[in-house]
């Protein structure tokens, strides 16, 4: 336990960090290795930003770095990896967040607003916003 408190600690505080340079980042909580990072469209109203956690966790897989989306609005990337994860690995997730992070920051500041209108756009596909994201990853 005393390993996950130290590398979860560690995460944590990378992810405080990266939460000052990405507006996105709407909130940090998490204990030991289990971990969530709420994504906002906007900071002050606190708007959930699905099609922001979907790209994220999207980006991320692409670099071959796995993490779930959960969340009432499916809009918090969850991240909880095995005990054997270890300092190397954390720098390596934070890393790979940030880069993350910033290719898909300015086009989710346009995604999810469409959904006015009855539609979304994600990653160039156009879907009903009544249609889960997620549900296409099942």
């Amino acid at each position: 336990m005393v390993h996950a408190e130290r590398v979860g600690e560690r995460i944590m505080e990378g992810l405080r960090q990266l939460a000052d340079q990405h507006t996105l980042i709407g909130d940090v909580r998490g204990s030991g290795l289990f971990i969530g990072v709420e994504l906002v469209e906007d900071r002050a109203t606190r708007e959930p930003s699905a099609a922001g956690a979907r790209a994220v966790a999207d980006t991320l897989r692409d670099h071959n770095v796995l993490v779930g989306i959960d969340g009432a609005h499916d809009n918090v990337i969850k991240i909880r990896p095995p005990m054997v994860f270890n300092d190397e690995h954390a720098g390596r997730l934070l890393q790979s967040l940030d880069k993350a992070l910033d290719s898909i920051g300015e086009r989710v500041g346009i995604l999810g607003r469409d959904q006015q209108a009855g539609l979304f756009m994600l990653d160039g596909f156009v879907e009903p916003a009544s249609r889960k994201a997620n549900d296409r990853y099942r």
